[in-house]
C-alpha cells in the first residue's frame, strides 16, 4: 500500500505538470483501484489512502488549483491555461 501511495502521487504529479505545459486544452482521467485522499493545497499535492494515514507529497512546478477529494475517479483538465482537478 506504501508502494501505491509513492508510485500515485508522483504519477498524477508528473502527469499534472506535464499536461499544464500542453499548448492546447487537454484532459486526463485517472480510475484508480481504490478510494484515496487527494489534497492540492499551494501547489503541493497529497495523496494518502486513509483518514490516519501518513500522506506522500508531490510539489507541482504548475500552478493548480485546490482540491480535495476522496475518490477512486479523478479527472485532470487544462482549460484556457488553468489547470484544473476534478
Amino acid at each position: 500500500m506504501e508502494f501505491d501511495k509513492k508510485f500515485l502521487a508522483r504519477d498524477f504529479g508528473l502527469s499534472i505538470d506535464a499536461l499544464s505545459i500542453s499548448p492546447e486544452n487537454i484532459e486526463a482521467s485517472y480510475n484508480f483501484n481504490r478510494e484515496y485522499n487527494i489534497d492540492v493545497k499551494n501547489n503541493k499535492l497529497k495523496v494518502k489512502v486513509r483518514d490516519l494515514d501518513i500522506s506522500e507529497e508531490y510539489s507541482f512546478i504548475s500552478d493548480v488549483e485546490d482540491y480535495s477529494t476522496a475518490s477512486n475517479k479523478t479527472v485532470i483538465k487544462k482549460q484556457d491555461n488553468r489547470m484544473i482537478i476534478k
